[in-house]
C-alpha cells in the first residue's frame, strides 16, 4: 500500500508546485494522475521517489516512510521509469516485471502508437492486479485512464482537485481542472469523454 500524506514541493520559493497533496493506492489498484501540462503531476512523482525531496509530507509504502530511507533503499521499494527514457521502449515492460512494489511510473504510453499504448496499459493492469501492486501512473488520454485505472487524481492549481474511482470522472471535474467542456457517454459499458 502507498500512503501519501500532505505531500508539498516548491522550485525555490516563489511558487509551490505542490500543496498539500495526499492520498492512498491499495496493492492491486492502478491510479491515473490527471491534469493541464504544468500541474506538479511529474514533480509529484519524483518526490514520491525522493528523486527531489518534498519540503513537507510523508509517503509511506506498505508501512515505511520512505522519505526517511537512502536511495538503494527506496529503488529495493519502488520503481520509476522516466517519460523520456534513454532506453529502448522495452524499459516501461522490464521496469514493471522487477516486482517492485509500489511502482511509480511517468507516462507509459508517451511516445507509442495506439496499439502499443494498449498493449503496455493491458500489461501493466494485468501485473497490478496479478502481483497485487499499488501503481500510480500519468496519462493525458483521458479515455485510456478511464480504460485502464481503478482511481483518478486531479491535480489544479497545486492541489489535490479530486480523487476517488469512477464515480469521480464527470464533465463538471473535466471542465474544472482542464478548462474544455465536454459530454461523457457510456459504450459497451465503458464512459468514454467527449471533448466539444
Amino acid at each position: 500500500m502507498l500512503k501519501v500524506s500532505g505531500l508539498e514541493f516548491s522550485y525555490g520559493t516563489d511558487k509551490k508546485i505542490l500543496q498539500e497533496v495526499s492520498f492512498d493506492v491499495l496493492n492491486g489498484e492502478c491510479v491515473a494522475i490527471l491534469g493541464n501540462n504544468g500541474a506538479g503531476k511529474s514533480t509529484m512523482l519524483k518526490c514520491l521517489n525522493k528523486i527531489i525531496s518534498p519540503h513537507k509530507g510523508t509517503v509511506v509504502v506498505n508501512q515505511v516512510n520512505i522519505l526517511k530511507l537512502s536511495g538503494l533503499q527506496i529503488a529495493q521499494k519502488t520503481a520509476y521509469v522516466a517519460q523520456k527514457n534513454e532506453v529502448n521502449q522495452i524499459s516501461a515492460y522490464d521496469a514493471i516485471l522487477l516486482g517492485r512494489k509500489p511502482y511509480v511510473t511517468f507516462s507509459p504510453t508517451s511516445c507509442l502508437d495506439l496499439h502499443n499504448q494498449l498493449e503496455v496499459l493491458k500489461l501493466i493492469q494485468k501485473i497490478t492486479k496479478e502481483k497485487e501492486i499499488a501503481v500510480v501512473i500519468v496519462l493525458h488520454d483521458l479515455n485510456l485512464a478511464l480504460r485502464y485505472c481503478d482511481k483518478f487524481l486531479y491535480l489544479k492549481n497545486s492541489k489535490v482537485y479530486s480523487y476517488g474511482d469512477i464515480e469521480t470522472v464527470t464533465s463538471r471535474t473535466i471542465s474544472d481542472v482542464y478548462g474544455v467542456d465536454v459530454e461523457i457517454v457510456e459504450r459497451r459499458d465503458m464512459k468514454i469523454v467527449i471533448p466539444y
